[in-house]
């Protein structure tokens, strides 16, 4: 099997998503990615696979912002941003996908409304996300402490 650095530079990388940190948009282990190759600057909302500096995994998540030199990129699944990617750690950039038989391009008007919606709500679904883990672990806490 081809190493995935290698099929970007024969043109395209196809596989199954991994991970939650792009969901709902990508599902873990159950939608196809198409990845191709980029040697241009990135625009916001776009969904580049990057290599990590500091442990070398290999990430798809979302532009938020483009600086001078370098992007802030962050999952849409994910409370922490990262800071200073830069171009020389971008291998490629999302250009379509499959969730089940949803074909979706990612140039298409549909996916770029999706795109910043995901963006603008994020702060939102965050803040929920983290109230019901907290309520969890009370009220977990309290049926514990009702048990002894």
């Amino acid at each position: 099997m081809k190493k995935l650095e290698e099929q970007l530079r024969e043109g395209q990388y196809v596989s199954t998503s991994h991970g939650i940190s792009m969901y709902p948009m990508l599902r873990n282990s159950r939608d196809m990615i198409v990845v191709k190759p980029v040697t241009r600057r990135l625009k916001k909302y776009e969904v580049p696979l990057y290599k990590r500096d500091i442990d070398g995994a290999y990430v798809l998540h979302r532009v938020i912002d483009v600086g001078k030199d370098s992007y802030t990129i962050r999952g849409d699944n994910c409370y922490q941003k990262e800071y200073n990617i830069r171009d020389d750690q971008i291998l490629g950039v999302l250009t379509e996908f499959y969730r089940g038989k949803l074909h979706v391009d990612c140039k298409s008007r549909g996916f770029l409304i999706y795109s910043r919606i995901a963006v603008l709500v994020h702060p939102v679904q965050m803040f929920f996300k983290k109230t019901k883990y907290i309520a969890y672990r009370v009220l977990s806490k309290i049926k514990h402490s009702l048990i002894k």
